[in-house]
């Protein structure tokens, strides 16, 4: 079987769950069709679960949400997603790699397990990233010549005297009864 017979299964098999799904929901709630209804929100789904990996996967380089970091890992370990993409590959251009999830996963678990078991709060960047925040600083040193430059030429507006107007005394009597009706 090629691979457009597994897409064919694929939908075949998700198709297939949409039904059960329907029939076990009579109460009309979401079902999995609303979910998972297209070959392109099936990607979508798997795309963005491996952004929000990666994301934690830097943050977790730099000491900071480990505790987050381990906690989605585990949580997309335990949810039954790895499982289901496993069971529902698909090629580019709307790719699906159940492994690909499951060994960031763990690779994502274990450099968090790491942290907290040798107490590491060192950050860790890689040459590129370290080189990366230099040409960001050195850029931002170089504008900031040329901001100071644009400040030196403003103006500063003269100051304003303000004189209050004079005010007239008037007398103020207090009328007996005030809002007490009779």
């Amino acid at each position: 079987m090629g691979v457009a017979g597994t897409n064919e299964k694929t939908i075949d098999s998700i198709a297939g769950r949409v039904e059960d799904a329907r029939t076990a929901n009579s109460a009309g709630s979401v079902c999995a069709e609303q979910i998972v209804s297209t070959k392109a929100n099936l990607h979508q789904i798997w795309r963005e679960t491996m952004n929000k990996l990666s994301s934690f996967s830097h943050r977790v380089s730099e000491n900071r949400d480990v505790m987050a970091a381990s906690e989605f890992a585990r949580w997309v370990s335990f949810s039954g997603l790895i499982p289901f993409f496993k069971q529902n590959p698909q090629p580019e251009p709307f790719k699906v790699d159940g492994s690909i999830l499951e060994w960031t996963v763990d690779h994502l678990i274990e450099r968090c397990n790491d942290r907290f078991r040798t107490n590491n709060s060192d950050p860790k960047l890689s040459v590129d990233e370290f080189e990366s925040l230099h040409d960001k600083v050195d850029k931002l040193a170089s504008n900031l010549d040329t901001v100071a430059g644009y400040l030196a030429r403003m103006s500063v507006a003269p100051a304003v005297k303000v004189e209050s107007l004079p005010r007239e005394e008037v007398e103020l009597t207090v009328i007996s009864g005030g809002l007490d009706k009779p």
